[in-house]
């Protein structure tokens, strides 16, 4: 038996062309709402959305991708682990952990961001948008880490 949301996942196709249209203001909060909902591994959400609108950036980007078309993206959500952002706030609290730093937090983390990801893909495609996984962020991590923000 297939429901909407079933439909939509079997319906799934990578979109490398985009149109040159902002995603609302208020789609983009819905996808947000659905990121922050997301089940996490323990609990924590040990990850984060870099968004990028910025057309110089995203040309940077591009160029590190070796993928022209990420440049024409309207909107790059880049899903990232990110103990920075929780071992600060256990600083704040007075507790500091070692655990921030191995590596079975580490991939708590990184399924934490896959998870997340999916989510907001299975959101963004159920309202018409296209989307794309990128591989190929990767291809120069030092570069993409000092692009400016």
């Amino acid at each position: 038996m297939l429901n909407e949301t079933i439909k939509n996942q079997l319906a799934h196709r990578t979109i490398r062309e985009f149109k040159a249209q902002k995603i609302p203001e208020e789609v983009f909060a819905q996808l947000m709402e659905v990121a922050r909902r997301t089940a996490t591994s323990v609990g924590m959400q040990a990850c984060s959305i870099i968004r990028v609108v910025d057309q110089e950036l995203k040309n940077q980007i591009a160029g590190i991708c070796t993928q022209e078309y990420v440049a024409r993206a309207p909107e790059l959500l880049i899903f990232i682990v990110d103990q920075y952002r929780n071992s600060q706030i256990a600083k704040e609290k007075g507790y500091q952990a070692e655990t921030a730093k191995d590596m079975d937090r580490f991939f708590q983390s990184f399924t934490d961001a896959c998870l997340m990801a999916q989510n907001v893909v299975n959101a963004a495609e159920s309202l018409g948008l296209g989307t794309v996984y990128l591989g190929s962020i990767l291809n120069d991590s030092e570069k993409i880490s000092n692009c400016p923000s």
